[in-house]
């Protein structure tokens, strides 16, 4: 029976993506996305996500998204394992996207002061 690796999620960036060049000259950016939910007793929780995009899509991202836009993104998870320089095992599971589309920016993003009433943890 096949299987299915799929992720999609819409949240606000964190940070500007940070768009980096392998030594063959490929783009990769990492993003930073938050997600929001809230619980059955009412309480919100944010949940981030790492999101690498590659090659043109990440250059374009790069220059199309800030810190605070809302984000869509869909890719397959994937969870990477090494070893640090300590010896310790380390894992960091992303999400490597096919398509990351700024939606635009949130009021929050495009306002000078913070609104107090606003939940977005950034």
């Amino acid at each position: 029976m096949p299987s299915i690796n799929r992720a999609q999620i819409l949240g606000h960036l964190g940070q500007d993506p940070e768009v980096r060049y392998t030594a063959a000259g490929t783009a990769v950016a990492n993003l930073s996305l938050a997600t929001n939910w809230k619980g059955k007793d009412g309480r919100e929780s944010t949940e981030w996500h790492r999101v690498t995009v590659w090659g043109d899509q990440a250059e374009w991202i790069g220059n199309a998204a800030k810190k605070g836009d809302l984000v869509f993104v869909e890719g397959r998870i994937q969870t990477r394992k090494w070893e640090d320089r300590e010896g310790n095992t380390r894992y960091q599971t992303e999400i490597v996207a096919h398509t990351a589309v700024p939606l635009g920016r949130t009021k929050k993003a495009q306002n000078a002061e913070p609104d107090p009433n606003d939940d977005i943890p950034f």
